[in-house]
């Protein structure tokens, strides 16, 4: 028996904004599926103090992990904001 479940719907659509409509329904993450933690300085900007100190921490061999755990932010944002920084 294979993985993949087959679904098929008959539904009657009355325009292109109907199946647009039950593709984002489709396509949208669950209500019951939790959702993952954020950083907790996610979405704050940047101080000068910060990056300061991340360009320093980086530059002394801190880890990727270990300037995500001291600053409070994602891998993406703390990668990002060392390629503008430092150039990395």
């Amino acid at each position: 028996m294979s993985d993949v479940l087959h679904l098929h719907l008959i539904v009657h659509l009355d325009g292109p904004e109907d199946l647009t409509a039950l593709a984002r329904r489709l396509t949208a993450p669950s209500a019951t599926q939790p959702k993952r933690p954020q950083p907790r300085n996610a979405n704050q900007p940047w101080t000068p103090t910060a990056d300061a100190r991340l360009a320093e921490r980086a530059a002394a061999g801190a880890t990727i992990a270990e300037l995500m755990a001291e600053f409070g932010r994602s891998r993406g944002a703390i990668t990002s904001r060392l390629d503008r920084l430092v150039g990395r």
